[in-house]
């Protein structure tokens, strides 16, 4: 057999694998119901159908999210006609359906290189572990809004700017924790009229919420900004639990656990502002490197966590550098199953309530994650901050194709100084 021809026989076993894992989700989809968060949604499916959204952001303080998100619930409810198990079947349908769009587009950034990149990458996040068991099984929207923020950076580096804020507007209908990707996708406008554009697309995020922003602002703004998730067993939290427990310095880690925690996203928000501004003073990232540096320093310094938050940052960290990402979803996928099997009731359709504390062993896939992540974030920055007297060909070579091909849209002629000067 010639190179070729294995090449190509591993290239089609690639994509098979891939396959497999994309389809081993909707199996395990039909296989189960899913934790708590199930009856959680179906709650609140069933009082938007009695009272409508605006009544149940009044009465259920647990129903933190956007109204869109709320809609799609009710209507799952009202397909599943009351049945827990169908309606977790409909529940999960548009991140399932995500799950195969994200795996598209990673294949299709990862083949600029080569076509067998992109089969890797392809395979590889069919096979990632964590985006199996939150899109598949949990029971939750976070698979939905992981998937449309890759959609946004996508539409960004092809000069799309409108439909990348459109999609951020779509994922931020799905759950608010997508805002802390603005300031890093806005700092990859290369001129004021792409960030004009961006901010369009993005403003169609308030057009579901209006009537209820114009009504009952107080409310909404109590239960969709102002909620902080459980202080969980991962990162800062998991250090927080254990160091607050006993030892001389408890009491040191309870005083900064107490004021961390109300004020942890306003860390947040000012790392991806610090993220925005190295993309601005040194133009050599991707909006796929930006957007899961943003989505790892969320999952960093969190002070409140949902263990189906830990798929956020997926799609985007396999668009960005395939090896780490199948490393954190390896290991954050540890972090989940031994958390889903220690309550699982291995009867069909599978269910687990998740009940804390967690073991030992979980934990420590989740610290390792974690730590994964902090590498990730280090190792980023000092690549693409790191003076070079030959600076990075390549990078220069695509941003001078992007900015181009943006003042051509624009009308402008290329100024190729300019542009080298802004690169390098």
């Amino acid at each position: 057999m010639s190179r070729g021809a294995r090449a190509s026989w591993g290239i089609r076993a690639l994509f098979a694998i891939g396959a497999v894992g994309l389809a081993a989700r909707f199996v395990l989809a039909w296989l189960s119901v899913g934790c708590y968060d199930i009856t959680l949604w179906q709650g609140h499916a069933r009082a938007i159908l009695d009272q409508g959204i605006r009544q149940t952001f009044k009465t259920r303080a647990l129903y933190n999210h956007p109204p869109l998100a709320g809609y799609w619930a009710a209507l799952s409810l009202a397909l599943a006609k009351g049945s827990t198990y169908r309606f977790s079947i409909w529940l999960k349908l548009p991140g399932l359906l995500v799950e195969v769009l994200s795996a598209v587009l990673i294949y299709r950034i990862a083949a600029r290189k080569d076509r067998l990149a992109g089969a890797k990458a392809f395979a590889a996040y069919g096979v990632s572990l964590t985006a199996i068991l939150v899109a598949a099984y949990h029971g939750n929207t976070d698979a939905v809004y992981a998937g449309l923020t890759l959609l946004a950076a996508y539409a960004i580096e092809e000069s799309a700017p409108f439909w990348a804020g459109a999609a951020m507007a779509l994922a931020m209908n799905v759950k608010l924790l997508p805002i802390f990707l603005v300031p890093p996708f806005l700092a990859c406008c290369r001129s004021w009229r792409a960030m004009a554009r961006f901010l369009a697309g993005l403003s169609l995020a308030v057009i579901p919420a209006l009537p209820f922003l114009l009504t009952i602002p107080r409310t909404m703004f109590k239960n969709m900004v102002s909620y902080n998730s459980v202080r969980d067993e991962w990162g800062l939290g998991a250090f927080f639990n254990y160091g607050a427990q006993s030892g001389k310095s408890a009491p040191l880690v309870a005083a900064i656990a107490k004021a961390y925690i109300p004020n942890g996203r306003f860390v947040i928000l000012a790392s991806v502002v610090v993220i925005a501004i190295a993309a601005r003073l040194r133009p050599r990232w991707t909006a796929y490197e930006l957007g899961a540096l943003a989505w790892a320093m969320f999952l960093i310094l969190t002070p409140g966590f949902g263990i189906q938050y830990s798929i956020c940052i997926v799609p985007l960290l396999f668009a960005s550098d395939v090896k780490t990402a199948l490393v954190y979803s390896t290991l954050s996928g540890f972090f989940l199953a031994g958390i889903y099997v220690a309550s699982l009731n291995w009867v069909l359709p599978l269910r687990a309530d998740i009940h804390a504390p967690y073991a030992k062993v979980s934990v420590l896939f989740g610290v390792l994650a974690w730590a994964g992540l902090i590498k990730f974030v280090v190792v980023t920055f000092v690549r693409r901050l790191r003076p070079s007297r030959l600076g990075d060909p390549q990078r220069l070579a695509d941003h001078r194709a992007a900015v181009q091909s943006e003042q051509q849209r624009e009308g402008v002629q290329g100024q190729g100084a300019e542009v080298d000067a802004a690169a390098g």
